[in-house]
């Protein structure tokens, strides 16, 4: 609307004027030519990719950023133009127009991904830029491009997932003293149960354990034992950290590709299993 446009410091009287002089000249093609290709020019400039790309180890580089915000604010300008012009200026040439700009974007988005060498960059990358095309989504612009660009970058980042995975999962297993682990306080015991639930039936020894103090949701279940601290466990502490590393690879990796996503659930569960085959199971051996 007008008054929002006023608000945002945007003149239009400048067009208004133009599209009556052009009218009555009826040059009004000569208008509309004027308009892509000065918008062109500008878009070559403005527009422009970072040269130096650079990705940081926790996040990605401020120039991304400036340049999805330049691409943005231009597209959401040519469309306002469009709305306000009369009919000058056809949806078609401004769908053309990001057609153009979506190549480019694309490109300099799978550049970013490639150079990355951690998962938060990559995490950062993605809310990004998801942000970036249901913005310019809500403008009736067509982001399936630069979204395939972006899933362009599961593969890399489920790389770097497993391979920082088994880095953890390697100082778990280095660190571990091969001790039966033992729960001494009822907050461990707990957290146990909440996180890992079924584990505490691998009880070695409890101060409180015996027959009569199990509990058991059927006859035909292993009765399983109330812990009181201390508990001692039938495994040591590397267990626990090898099953949170997997839990949080699961969780990081579903939450990269979208628990809303068709594929969600069948590939996160694929990734896992390979994980747990892969580096979880090689670092046990």
């Amino acid at each position: 609307s007008k008054v929002a446009l006023e608000a945002a410091g945007v003149d239009m009287a400048p067009l208004y004027r133009n599209l009556h002089v052009h009218r009555s000249l009826d040059a009004i093609e000569d208008l509309r030519a004027h308009i892509r290709d000065s918008r062109r020019a500008q878009a070559a400039i403005d527009l422009a990719a970072p040269k130096d790309v650079t990705v940081g180890h926790d996040n990605i580089s401020g120039q991304l950023r400036q340049f999805l915000a330049r691409n943005l604010g231009f597209m959401v300008l040519e469309d306002t133009i469009r709305a306000c012009s009369q009919g000058l200026i056809p949806r078609s040439q401004t769908d053309a127009e990001w057609g153009l700009h979506a190549v480019q974007v694309s490109d300099t988005i799978a550049k970013y991904s490639n150079l990355a060498t951690t998962s938060p960059p990559l995490v950062q990358l993605r809310s990004l830029v998801s942000l970036f095309c249901a913005a310019l989504e809500t403008r009736g612009f067509n982001a399936r491009q630069v979204r395939d660009a972006l899933e362009g970058s599961r593969g890399r980042y489920l790389d770097i997932l497993e391979q920082e995975g088994r880095q953890e999962a390697a100082a778990a297993v280095r660190n571990d003293d091969l001790r039966p682990h033992v729960l001494r306080t009822p907050e461990e015991i707990r957290r146990l149960k909440a996180n890992f639930p079924g584990l505490e039936r691998h009880v070695f020894q409890s101060t409180n354990q015996n027959k009569s103090n199990t509990v058991s949701d059927d006859e035909s279940s292993s009765p399983t034992p109330v812990l009181t601290a201390p508990a001692t466990m039938a495994f040591s502490k590397s267990v626990v950290r090898l099953l949170q590393i997997s839990k949080d690879f699961a969780f990081d990796y579903a939450n990269f590709v979208g628990p809303s996503a068709p594929e969600a659930t069948g590939d996160v569960t694929f990734a896992l299993d390979n994980f747990l085959r892969n580096v979880v199971a090689e670092e046990l051996m």
